[in-house]
């Protein structure tokens, strides 16, 4: 009797969404001191990024403590992964991050950076927003050299913001998505990296961005006037200046206590 091994197919469900990164920085720059990390917008420095007006850049939540946990941003695939996970329809669920890598040169090129491998026994809803908060239990993430260029892809499918999965169209994307994740799975995982230099510049943005003054790190900067986070204080000022006065001067007394910007 010959003994047939059969091995069962996982369920998986990939749905892919955009988030704002840091656009490229001089070389030389005493802030970003790595511009190959596709490391969330904490400076809010992308010009297409809008959160200065929500008091800063959220999502993906890489440094946090606990685990990788996405919330607050992208609601609708949020919710789509929270219905998904309710079903109970697939075994396996893949939040791929799309990004947009812009340049000093101001061209712009869209890369696939990293993926979550979403925690189904963790999908819980945030108290406070009273939204679905997801949580990684494996989180993936690579620099400039590993990464997905799909900027061909999204010119031919015209999709540059909204999430799309592998059910959309009747999975007209799912090899895509399969093909950018598998890819990603065979790639240096650079998370620590990413968690590293996101709480850095987190501490940063906090301890600087409260005054009335340009970025202190900024002062022997060849480069200046090439700076993306220069011409945003510029052009649209800092949360400084979102503040009454004495609130203002209130948080940036406490960061000042609190937060030690090293080199």
């Amino acid at each position: 009797m010959i003994k047939v091994d059969v091995v069962m197919s996982e369920d998986i469900f990939i749905i892919c969404a955009y988030y704002y990164s840091l656009p490229e920085f001089p070389d030389n720059c005493a802030i970003v001191k790595d511009n190959s990390l596709f490391v969330r917008d904490i400076l809010v420095s992308n010009p297409a990024n809008p959160h200065i007006k929500l008091g800063g850049q959220y999502d993906p939540h890489y440094e946090h403590d606990v685990a990788p946990q996405y919330k607050m941003c992208s609601r609708n695939t949020r919710g789509k992964i929270m219905s998904i996970v309710n079903d109970g329809t697939y075994d396996k669920i893949y939040l791929l991050f799309r990004t947009t890598r812009v340049l000093l040169s101001k061209a712009n090129t869209y890369y696939i950076s990293g993926y979550y491998d979403i925690n189904i026994d963790e999908v819980t809803i945030d108290p406070d927003y009273e939204e679905p908060v997801l949580y990684a239990k494996e989180a993936r993430f690579t620099d400039l050299r590993g990464a997905i260029d799909i900027s061909d892809f999204l010119m031919k499918s015209r999709n540059y913001r909204f999430p799309f999965s592998s059910e959309t169209n009747n999975g007209v994307f799912r090899d895509e998505l399969n093909s950018w994740k598998e890819k990603i799975e065979s790639t240096q995982n650079f998370l620590t990296n990413y968690i590293d230099l996101t709480k850095k510049l987190n501490g940063i943005f906090k301890y600087h961005e409260f005054d009335n003054e340009i970025y202190t790190l900024c002062d022997d900067c060849a480069d200046i006037d090439k700076c993306p986070l220069i011409r945003r204080v510029h052009k649209k000022g800092k949360l400084y200046h979102q503040l009454t006065e004495d609130i203002a001067h209130r948080i940036n007394d406490y960061y000042k206590r609190v937060i030690k910007i090293s080199s």
